[in-house]
């Protein structure tokens, strides 16, 4: 496996020596500047705060108040596509219906 530290010029440390910082496969360097282990720079300007690290993801699944989350979220996706549904048959249906009144 690939060494995925990167080296940052420290700025609380006024001598020349680098820091290390490094989490998972997402690299992020005290500059303010986040650099992924395939990519050399930071993507639209993102910053260490604006990126989710890779290793952190998975924990957020494995909380108890985000289990069935999944399900969750389907049957809400399912629902708003039949509310969808619904509302589009009941546009034509009035549409329709004015149209009949118009001839």
């Amino acid at each position: 496996m690939a060494d995925t530290s990167v080296v940052a010029k420290s700025v609380h440390n006024p001598s020349p020596k680098p820091t290390i910082v490094s989490h998972g496969a997402t690299k992020i360097c005290e500059d303010g500047e986040t650099r992924s282990a395939s990519k050399g720079r930071a993507e639209n300007g993102e910053s260490c705060r604006n990126r989710v690290v890779d290793d952190d993801k998975w924990k957020i699944s494995l909380l108890p108040r985000f289990q069935g989350i999944d399900e969750r979220a389907d049957e809400f996706i399912a629902k708003f596509r039949n509310d969808m549904k619904l509302e589009r048959e009941q546009s034509i249906r009035e549409f329709e219906e004015m149209l009949k009144r118009s001839a």
